[in-house]
């Protein structure tokens, strides 16, 4: 069974940014192989939540439990709900559970990777967005026809910064940059949780960016010193 998560990025220029270089699919192989697709166009199965979005898929395939509850998975292809979701209707409610634990063996860890893929693209290649949602998942027999898991989790977050747009050497590093462990670096991190809280609460944005100020500085100074030499812990 294949399984995918879509993620919609949404920003002033971004759809247009992405014309200029739209990145071919590529393979990651670390922690679980996964192919990657950056696109304006969404992928099958999925219907936008608004126009002029970007869309970043990630999908990776497995092997479901030989047993019920991934029978009952395979089962629920044959009637989808409103002909896009997966029925699990015939489930017993208090074997649910199981059948998501089935699933989230997978769906788990890829969550994981495209969260930092995100972070990595919005470091790497600059570029100025939002991602809207994470609520959708998606599984498939053939990897043609596509149907939605009900998951209850979702996520909203800004994610800011502005460079140059996608490239093709922009595209290699982002995949060297995860295939070797790599992520967004802690200052970038910190200076978006600042810029999330600007409206909500200004004060804890400006302490957190201050934070990243302090973090980012002494990255920078320690690259230029000696191994052996220790910067103080509070500038």
């Amino acid at each position: 069974m294949k399984f995918r998560i879509v993620m919609e990025l949404d920003g002033p220029i971004l759809s247009s940014r992405l014309k200029e270089y739209e990145p071919p699919p590529f393979n990651l192989g670390t922690p679980i192989p996964i192919q990657v697709a950056t696109s304006c166009n969404p992928p099958a199965g999925h219907e936008p939540s608004k126009s002029k979005l970007v869309f970043c898929s990630c999908t990776t395939e497995g092997e479901l439990s030989q047993n019920q509850y991934g029978e009952y998975l395979r089962n629920g292809f044959e009637s989808p709900f409103n002909g896009k979701w997966v029925n699990l209707s015939a489930v017993p409610k208090d074997e649910v559970k199981r059948v998501y634990e089935d699933i989230d063996k997978f769906l788990e860890p890829l969550r994981d990777s495209s969260l930092r893929l995100v972070r990595l693209l919005r470091w790497r290649a600059g570029l100025d967005f939002q991602v809207l949602t994470i609520n959708q998942d998606y599984l498939s027999l053939d990897g043609n026809s596509w149907l939605c898991v009900s998951v209850a989790r979702s996520v909203t977050f800004d994610l800011f910064q502005i460079f140059p747009a996608m490239s093709v050497e922009i595209t290699k590093d982002i995949i060297e940059q995860y295939e070797t462990g790599g992520d967004e670096p802690l200052a970038h991190q910190l200076f978006n949780d600042a810029w999330n809280l600007r409206q909500t609460n200004p004060r804890a944005s400006l302490v957190v960016a201050v934070a990243a100020a302090e973090v980012g500085l002494k990255k920078v100074i320690g690259v230029g010193l000696p191994a052996q030499t220790r910067l103080p812990d509070s500038v």
